[in-house]
C-alpha cells in the first residue's frame, strides 16, 4: 500500500504487504509496516540483491 505522494527510487526491492508512507532512496531494499530501509547503497550505485 502506497500513502502518498512518495517517491520510490530505481532498482528498490520492497517486502509483500508492506506500506510504503516515505521516500525510499535508488538501490534500496525496504520492509514493513510502516516500511523500514534495511538496506541503501546509494552512493556506489551498485545494485542489491542476489545478482
Amino acid at each position: 500500500m502506497l500513502i502518498a505522494p512518495i517517491n520510490i527510487g530505481k532498482n528498490v526491492i520492497t517486502g509483500a504487504g508492506s506500506v510504503v508512507n516515505k521516500n525510499i532512496p535508488d538501490n534500496s531494499k525496504a520492509i514493513g509496516s510502516p516500511i523500514k530501509i534495511l538496506k541503501s547503497d546509494q552512493k556506489k550505485g551498485k545494485k542489491i540483491g542476489n545478482s
